[in-house]
């Protein structure tokens, strides 16, 4: 189980590079990306029966999102190819085996669990909580922040420069308002996530939900950014006590 959830994390990991590429990025890219998520999954679990088709199946499927983001939605086809990579491994497993961590790797992972030990002295750290608290961090990283990007262009809220005229093309989208939401909301989710996780305190999510409407008070009087930032905090509390609920 938990070498499982650490092929996941390398595979969140490395997908962080969707962060703030919004658009289409092409089969080129993604076939790069295919080939260094392959080459890790390598090095970390050696070579196996698993192994192997896990690796075959990372890189199509990677290289296959990339092909197909120029002509559906980027956002759903990076989720639905994510799907596939978390899933292929967990149905072969009956049939091909586990994973098992390579030499190599197993002696990095003693090493840094013996730096762990010195800097966190007596307390005692399950390799299973932390293994699973990273993956649950990387989730509400890229893939719920893809997600909710994915909404928020299906119901029309992207924060734009100005009204658009009717029957006119739409505004220019507010690339600063964009980036700022996406930090903001990685933060937000990271903080909801640790508070439901292991402070168990529920009002400390009013107080992160009121700090941020302050931070924006002045643009809530646009009906629109109300909007979008209403949804947004709302979808933000909501994935992040899913996850939590759910690695916990």
């Amino acid at each position: 189980m938990v070498e499982y959830q650490f092929y996941l994390c390398i595979i969140l990991f490395t997908r962080l590079v969707y962060l703030y590429r919004d658009e289409a990025t092409g089969w080129w890219f993604s076939a790069s990306l295919g080939l260094v998520q392959a080459l890790i999954v390598l090095m970390v679990f050696g070579f196996s029966s698993l192994t192997v088709a896990t690796l075959a199946v990372v890189f199509t499927l990677t290289t296959l999102s990339g092909a197909v983001e120029k002509i559906l939605p980027v956002h759903w086809c990076r989720l639905v190819m994510l799907g596939g990579i978390a899933v292929m491994p967990a149905g072969l497993y009956p049939a091909l085996g586990g994973f098992t961590l390579s030499p190599m790797a197993a002696g990095m992972m003693d090493h840094a669990g013996q730096i762990v030990a010195v800097v966190a002295g007596p307390v005692q750290l399950e390799s299973g909580r932390v293994v699973s608290t990273l993956m649950g961090l990387l989730l509400l990283a890229n893939e719920v922040n893809i997600a909710m990007r994915g909404i928020f262009h299906s119901l029309d809220l992207v924060p734009r420069l100005g009204e658009s005229e009717t029957g006119g093309q739409p505004a220019a989208r507010d690339e600063r308002e964009y980036n700022a939401g996406r930090v903001i909301g990685i933060l937000e989710r990271w903080l909801m996530f640790l508070v439901v996780l292991f402070g168990n305190n529920w009002s400390a999510l009013g107080f992160i939900i009121a700090a941020k409407g302050l931070a924006r008070f002045d643009k809530l009087k646009n009906q629109t950014f109300a909007e979008y930032m209403l949804i947004g905090t709302l979808m933000s509390a909501l994935f992040a006590i899913v996850v939590a609920w759910s690695v916990g």
